[in-house]
């Protein structure tokens, strides 16, 4: 900006004047001065660490880009800023960079600037006319609170459970006695009885479960806080993780319930990987 010219040190009054009539005009006129544009790529699934070192390499052969991490709960958050000479340039620029790191970090980007995964997740279902139905233990409705929080998910939510107790997961779930007796709440086979469960009583296309130990106390050296289990289940097609989150008790269950969506996301994308 013209003045800033003015917080130079040691800067002449003459050769201030000089710049302010007639250098910065004529860099101006001849749209030699930079412009700046951002993008925001959202991911999900990845440190910051393993994020840059695929990122921080090609960004270094990218013109006039420079990047930023900035982490939260949810996931890491890559912004670009680029300039060109002008805002058209500078956009072209910008478009061009962000594609070429979303490349780089396919699947592990879910959005692009605002859109939040819960938005995403909607899209889909409604693009694909499914349902969802969700069951929570540990995050206790955090999942469905998300779902629910985008305009026009009633074409899509059918409902949920918060089935904190063993008694509900059974009554409202359909969760075994033995299943809960012989492997615990927190365990691979109950998040998939969850899942099954909330589909099948919900009537619904998929259904979205998880099952953890938040912490602070309740852990054990099998089952340490932090660990949690989440399942996606549909017709013929269960998918299951098992994570380690660490934090505070509200930390664990943010990441849990994005851990949620990101699975029924990959899941409604085709994205087939190796379950835990």
């Amino acid at each position: 900006e013209r003045g800033l010219l003015f917080l130079l040190p040691g800067v002449p009054s003459e050769m201030r004047a000089m710049l302010e009539g007639y250098v910065v005009p004529f860099l101006e006129g001849r749209g030699l001065r930079q412009e700046g544009e951002e993008r925001l790529l959202r991911t999900t699934g990845l440190p910051e660490s393993a994020l840059a070192e695929i990122v921080d390499p090609l960004v270094k052969r990218l013109a006039r880009t420079e990047v930023s991490y900035l982490p939260s709960l949810h996931g890491v958050n890559v912004r670009l800023l680029c300039t060109g000479a002008g805002a058209r340039d500078a956009s072209r620029t910008a478009d061009r960079s962000a594609e070429r790191v979303a490349d780089a970090l396919g699947s592990y980007v879910y959005a692009r600037d605002d859109q939040s995964l819960e938005e995403v997740v909607g899209y889909l279902l409604t693009m694909e006319r499914r349902t969802v139905a969700v069951a929570e233990s540990c995050t206790g409705g955090l999942v469905g609170w998300r779902l629910t929080a985008v305009p026009g998910s009633s074409d899509y939510v059918k409902g949920g459970v918060v089935a904190y107790s063993d008694d509900l997961k059974k009554r409202m779930l359909g969760v075994r006695a033995g299943t809960l007796r012989t492997h615990g709440a927190v365990s691979r086979e109950v998040v998939v009885e969850m899942a099954e469960g909330a589909r099948a009583r919900c009537r619904a296309d998929h259904g979205l479960a998880g099952t953890g130990v938040a912490g602070p106390g309740g852990g054990t050296e099998q089952k340490p806080v932090g660990l949690v289990w989440t399942a996606v289940s549909g017709t013929g097609l269960t998918r299951v993780r098992r994570l380690m989150l660490g934090g505070p008790r509200e930390a664990v269950r943010a990441k849990a319930a994005q851990a949620a969506l990101e699975l029924l996301r990959r899941t409604l994308l085709g994205i087939t990987e190796e379950d835990d």
